[in-house]
């Protein structure tokens, strides 16, 4: 038994959460637990049973964590996804590069990525593209009160405390793990071999 990071994209929040999870739990369990610890407490109750993904494919209510061969990592929206995130930390910036309320664009390991630090000390990371066109949304403009990030293309919105699309609706930045470790700002890079950028048409 281990506890694993596990982000959860839902409708209405992003959670992140510590979840005990052994390689013996069948997925429905991890989808239990996911629920337990977000669906109506942190984010609001879901509509249906979570459905835990692997690569884009449901997998079985009965399938373990060791018959997946993953470890949790994070979720979608609706369901919980997994891929090797922990394995793949990379340094970003130090920092006191990035000061609260600030943004800036890194690239680490082919991905365009966004940092955001928030004020009151939050640091985020999203895709730096725009989904629409893109364009390097570090170029827009950001309003660090509000935490909405307009893209300077054709001026889509984007609040950057969860990713969601404000104008229009219906899209969403794709968001990396994020962590600090002495004093260096750490995005963890999924190794499973595609590019993580959501487009408008998938978002």
């Amino acid at each position: 038994m281990a506890l694993f990071p596990v982000q959860g994209i839902f409708d209405d929040d992003f959670v992140v959460m510590l979840i005990p999870i052994d390689d013996a739990d069948p997925m429905s369990v991890v989808a239990e637990k996911v629920a337990h610890h977000a669906a109506g407490r942190r984010v609001a109750p879901q509509p249906g049973p979570l459905r835990v993904r692997f690569h884009g494919q449901v997998l079985a209510d009965t399938a373990t964590v060791a018959d997946a061969g993953v470890a949790p990592a994070r979720c979608a929206a609706g369901g919980v996804s997994m891929s090797h995130v922990e394995d793949g930390w990379a340094d970003a910036l130090e920092l006191g590069e990035l000061w609260e309320g600030d943004i800036i664009d890194v690239e680490l390991h082919g991905e365009q990525i966004l940092l955001v630090h928030h004020v009151g000390g939050e640091i985020l990371a999203f895709q730096g593209m725009c989904p629409h066109q893109e364009v390097l949304l570090a170029d827009g403009n950001w309003n660090d009160e509000s935490g909405v990030l307009e893209c300077p293309g054709h001026h889509w919105q984007f609040d950057m405390r969860t990713g969601n699309g404000l104008n229009p609706t219906g899209c969403r930045l794709y968001r990396f793990p994020v962590r600090v470790a002495d004093e260096q700002i750490q995005v963890g890079i999924p190794s499973d071999g595609v590019r993580h950028h959501n487009r408008a048409n998938d978002s």
